[in-house]
């Protein structure tokens, strides 16, 4: 079972939702659209913050999905390990803003 797995006792299920879904440990074994459809999305909509942390790889896969970014430009795209990065959204679920709270 992998550590991340919900069943483990290391992955706590009262946080794996306000976590970005503990489902994120494996970007290769799923389809990040139904994700973000089915999960992420319906509490964006609701109005709840949703607070994702992933490895880099899925983060760049997230942002690529949620920023329409072309698979030529996503190669070049800084992402600077542990620096958060506040989105916010129109009722369409368009990125209206982005800011980096890095350094």
């Amino acid at each position: 079972m992998p550590i991340c797995h919900p069943g483990r006792s290391l992955v706590d299920q009262k946080y794996a939702k306000v976590a970005g879904i503990y489902a994120f440990y494996q970007t290769s074994r799923f389809s990040l659209g139904p994700f973000w459809e089915d999960h992420i999305a319906p509490d964006l909509l609701a109005g709840k913050n949703v607070i994702i942390a992933a490895h880099g790889n899925s983060l760049r896969a997230l942002t690529k999905y949620i920023e329409n970014i072309s698979d030529e430009d996503i190669i070049n795209l800084e992402m600077a390990t542990g620096e958060p990065v506040v989105y916010d959204f129109d009722e369409k679920l368009n990125v209206t803003s982005k800011e980096k709270l890095g350094k």
